[in-house]
C-alpha cells in the first residue's frame, strides 16, 4: 500500500508494434459492483495500461457493463471502486469475455459453470470480492474525467486494427497491490483474427439462447466468425440455421439475432441459411450466400446501430464526434419461403441413397 505500491515491477509488455505504452491487462478480470441495483458484481476483460507506480490505464468502449457502473458512480460524484485480477483462473476469463446479461453476475455463471462457486477474498479497500486465483490483484479507485484523465493507447484491437487512437482515458488510481512470490502475469493480446476462437461457442449460444427468449422457432443452429467470437467483445459476423414455418420467419430471425446484446456489439453482418447448411462450415455458408441470396430482394440494411470506437470502417470525424453507430446488413440466404418448394433440388446425395450405398458396399469400402 501507500508509496510501496509499484506496478512497473511485472513485465508488463509492449504486444504491437505500434502500441503506445506497456498493457500489464489484455487477460485481466477488471471487477465492479452496480451502485443502485442490488449490488451486483459485473466482472468484464478490458485492456489496462501501465501508466507510473501507482496509476493504470483503463479503456472500456461504450455500452459495456463497467463503464455503465462506473459512470453512475461518477453521477453521485464519487470515485469508481475497482479489483483488477492478473493470472486468475482461465475459466472466470473465459466468462469475463461474454455479453451476459445485465444484471447477472460472471462470478456467479462461472460457478454455475464449474458446479462450485468461484473462490473470493474481500478485498478491505473497496470491498469488492478478488478472485482467489489470482496471481497479482490491484484494488483502486477511477475518478471521473473532470478531476483526472491521461493519453491511453494506441493499442492493436480485436478487429485486426489500432482503429481507437491516442486519447485521454479515465485512470486507476491503485491504492492496494497483492501478488505471489514469483507470479505468473498471463497474457492474451488482440491480433488480426482469427486470433481467439475458444468464446466462439459460449457467444454463439448466447444469441441461440437468446433467439429462443424471443420465441423464434425452429433454430437449429448458430455460429461466429472473423474476430466474432463475441469473447472478444463483438460479433461482426454471425450465421444462423433455420428451418422455415412461415413468411418472415428468416427476417425474423436475422432482427432477433442483431436484438441480442452478443449479437449487437460492433456487429456488421447477420447471414440466415436454411437447416441443411452447418452454420459453423464456412464453405456451406458461403455456397448458400451465392445460390440462394438475391442482392436486389435478400438484403436488408439497419442504420444507427450500438458500435465502438474500435470499428475500423467507422469515419475518422464520426468517431471523433463520439458518434459510436454503424449499420448492419442481414442477408436472407434461405430458399425463398413463397416458392421453397419449387427451388431446384441439390445435386448431392441423399441421405437414403448415401446409406443404401454404404451398406451395399461396406465390405470393399472397410
Amino acid at each position: 500500500t501507500g508509496a510501496d505500491i509499484d506496478m512497473t515491477i511485472f513485465p508488463a509488455p509492449q504486444w504491437h508494434e505500434l502500441d503506445g505504452g506497456r498493457y500489464i491487462g489484455t487477460a485481466d478480470c477488471v471487477i465492479t459492483a452496480e451502485p443502485e441495483e442490488g449490488g451486483w458484481i459485473n466482472v468484464g476483460i478490458y485492456r489496462v495500461q501501465v501508466h507510473n507506480k501507482n496509476t493504470l490505464g483503463l479503456y472500456i468502449s461504450p455500452g459495456h457493463h463497467a463503464r455503465i457502473m462506473r459512470e453512475k458512480y461518477w453521477e453521485k460524484g464519487k470515485n469508481c471502486p475497482v479489483v483488477v485480477t492478473f493470472g486468475q483462473d482461465p475459466l472466470l476469463f473465459l466468462v469475463a469475455g461474454q455479453s451476459l446479461p445485465y444484471g447477472l453476475s460472471e462470478l456467479d455463471y462461472a460457478g454455475g459453470l464449474r458446479g462450485a462457486p468461484i473462490d473470493v477474498i474481500r478485498g478491505d479497500v473497496t470491498g469488492l470480492p478478488i478472485p482467489a486465483t489470482a496471481e497479482i490483484a490491484i484494488e483502486g479507485e477511477v475518478p471521473p474525467p473532470s478531476e483526472q484523465v491521461q493519453t491511453e493507447g494506441p493499442f492493436g484491437e480485436w478487429p485486426g486494427y489500432y482503429a481507437h487512437g491516442a486519447a485521454n482515458e479515465p485512470v486507476i488510481r491503485v491504492k492496494k497491490l497483492y501478488y505471489r512470490n514469483d507470479p505468473i502475469l498471463a497474457g492474451a493480446p488482440p491480433m488480426r483474427p482469427p486470433f481467439i476462437t475458444f468464446g466462439v461457442p459460449i457467444g454463439a449460444a448466447a444469441i441461440w439462447n437468446y433467439l429462443d427468449k424471443a420465441d423464434v422457432p425452429d433454430i437449429k443452429g448458430v455460429w461466429c466468425y472473423v474476430g466474432g467470437s463475441a469473447a472478444a467483445g463483438g460479433a461482426p459476423f454471425i450465421i444462423v440455421s433455420v428451418k422455415q414455418r412461415y413468411h418472415g420467419h428468416a427476417q425474423q430471425a436475422g432482427i432477433a439475432a442483431l436484438g441480442s446484446r452478443a449479437g449487437n456489439y460492433h456487429g456488421r453482418f447477420v447471414i440466415v441459411v436454411d437447416e441443411d447448411i452447418d452454420p459453423s462450415n464456412l464453405g456451406d455458408v458461403i455456397w448458400a450466400v451465392s445460390t440462394r441470396c438475391d442482392p436486389k430482394t435478400a438484403i436488408s440494411i439497419i442504420d444507427g446501430c450500438w458500435s465502438t470506437p474500435l470499428d475500423p470502417a467507422m469515419h475518422p470525424d464520426q468517431r471523433d464526434a463520439g458518434n459510436f453507430v454503424n449499420s448492419r446488413a442481414i442477408l436472407n440466404a434461405t430458399r425463398p419461403y413463397a416458392w421453397k418448394d419449387r427451388f431446384p433440388p441439390v445435386n448431392a446425395l441423399s441421405p437414403d441413397l448415401r446409406k443404401k450405398i454404404s451398406e451395399k458396399w461396406k465390405k470393399e469400402l472397410e
